[in-house]
C-alpha cells in the first residue's frame, strides 16, 4: 500500500493506493460466490468466512483524542479510546452513491456507528486501473464534530489502514489491518531569509 498525504490552510487529503487483481464492485451476503472468487486459504483460528460476493474496501482510522502519552488500541480503539473511520466502497463508488462514510468505533466488540448525515464531512472517490485500487478522501483540518479527529500544524497524529478484498472473501473482522503509523503536518520554512 502506498499513502501519500498533503494539506493546506482549509484542507487535508490522502491518496491510498494498492494493488488487488480482481475488481470487487458487488457487495451481496449469502450469495453463490463465483468459482474464481473462492480460492483463499484460511488460517488457524480464523473467523469463517460467509458465503457470498464482498466488495473491496478501505477504511483510514484516527484517534479521536490523540496522544503520545498512552497506547490506543490500533484494532478499533475500545471505550476509553474511540477512533474516527473514514471507510470508502467501491460499491458505493461504481452505484454512483455517495462512496466514503464518517464513523465511530469503540473497539472490535462494538458495532461501527455512522455518524449522521449531517456529520459526513469526509468526501473521496475511487478508481481501479491495472489491478490497483486509487482512493482519495478529503476533510477539513477541522471538524465541529467532537468525534473527528482534528488536525493541527506541528502535530502528530496516529494513522492506521483497513482493507478488505471482496475476492478473497473479505468482509466485516476479516481484512488486512496495520499498525498505527504517523502522520505530521509540518509547517513549512519561511521563504524569508534573515540579513545578520
Amino acid at each position: 500500500m502506498d499513502v501519500r498525504a498533503v494539506y493546506n490552510e482549509k484542507e487535508i487529503g490522502f491518496l491510498i493506493e494498492w494493488d488487488d487483481p480482481f475488481q470487487d464492485n458487488e457487495h451481496h451476503r449469502n450469495r453463490g460466490v463465483k468459482t474464481f472468487k473462492n480460492r483463499f486459504v484460511k488460517a488457524v483460528g480464523e473467523i469463517p468466512r460467509e458465503p457470498g460476493i464482498f466488495r473491496d474496501s478501505i477504511a483510514l482510522q484516527f484517534p479521536v483524542k490523540p496522544t503520545l502519552k498512552r497506547r490506543i488500541p490500533f484494532f478499533r480503539g475500545d471505550s476509553n479510546n474511540p477512533v474516527n473511520l473514514w471507510g470508502w466502497k467501491s460499491d458505493a463508488e461504481a452505484g454512483g452513491g455517495t462512496p466514503v462514510e464518517d464513523n465511530n468505533a469503540l473497539g472490535i466488540r462494538s458495532p461501527i456507528s455512522k455518524q449522521s448525515e449531517g456529520e459526513q464531512r469526509v468526501r473521496g472517490k475511487g478508481f481501479w486501473k491495472d489491478g490497483r485500487w486509487h482512493v482519495v478522501m478529503i476533510r477539513t483540518l477541522q471538524a465541529e464534530d467532537e468525534d473527528d479527529i482534528q488536525f493541527a500544524k506541528d502535530r502528530i497524529i496516529h494513522i492506521a489502514f483497513n482493507v478488505w478484498d471482496g475476492s478473497n472473501g473479505e468482509h466485516g473482522l476479516i481484512m488486512g489491518l496495520s499498525t498505527w503509523r504517523l502522520v505530521y503536518l509540518d509547517v513549512p520554512p519561511s521563504n524569508h531569509f534573515r540579513r545578520g
